[in-house]
């Protein structure tokens, strides 16, 4: 066991460098890395967690959105979720979250679920200019923006 959370620790930090390597090459836009990044939208490109059965299946990336000021949008292409967030102290807080309930085959159901249950947990929240990470005690998502 605690070789496994070494190995998915060292797999955070990996992600973690990257994600800030690809955000440092990305626009020098200003930005305020304490607020949601309003009308930008983001596609998940690494979901890591603490316990190897928790660990979510890939094939279905995240969908990551802000469409205005306190609103977050996520899917896995199965079901559409929208709910309240704000930044607080370095935390993503989303609140009032709301879904569609469509049955999907496939491993998009099994990855909006395991974001909602970060999201859940009030992540620790780090924006760059072209990337966002959420960590919390047990697991971590990393982004990259996919709209200018």
């Amino acid at each position: 066991m605690k070789k496994t959370r070494f190995l998915i620790v060292a797999a955070s930090v990996v992600v973690a460098t990257t994600i800030s390597v690809i955000g440092a090459a990305g626009t020098a836009n200003a930005h305020d890395a304490r607020t949601l990044p309003v009308g930008q939208s983001f596609v998940s490109v690494a979901l890591l967690a603490d316990d190897p059965t928790n660990v979510p299946p890939v094939g279905a990336p995240l969908r990551l959105t802000f469409p205005q000021p306190g609103a977050i949008e996520y899917t896995a292409g199965c079901n559409y979720f929208r709910g309240t967030a704000v930044i607080d102290h370095n935390r993503l807080n989303v609140r009032d979250l709301v879904s569609t309930r469509r049955f999907c085959e496939g491993p998009s159901t099994a990855v909006e679920t395991w974001f909602t249950n970060l999201v859940n947990e009030s992540p620790r929240w780090r924006n760059s200019a072209a990337t966002i990470t959420l960590t919390s005690t047990s697991a971590a998502a990393g982004f990259v923006r996919t709209t200018p």
